[in-house]
């Protein structure tokens, strides 16, 4: 019988001072729910583009907050061995 665990990664951008997540964008606002990004290349791409509109208080005021969302386990076994387990 074998387990696996379906992991489900994400990432915020949380402003220190306020609590509030970014909402994303080039002038991005800050929201109770913000926005979740999936991977880091995102993050990195929001990040150049915030960057390129010198928005320093928003880099340097925030923090990056990393999500995992487990969805659940599967169980992976022969049938015999499932309606013995029955």
């Amino acid at each position: 019988m074998k387990n696996y665990e379906f992991v489900t990664k994400y990432f915020k951008i949380k402003n220190t001072k306020t609590g509030k997540f970014s909402a994303g964008g080039m002038s991005p606002e800050f929201t109770k729910k913000g926005k979740s990004w999936k991977s880091m290349r995102d993050i990195k791409s929001h990040l150049s583009l915030v960057r390129s509109w010198h928005y320093d208080n928003y880099v340097n005021e925030c923090e990056l907050i990393k999500y995992e969302l487990i969805k659940g386990e599967v169980i992976i076994t022969n049938l015999g061995r499932l309606i013995d387990l029955l």
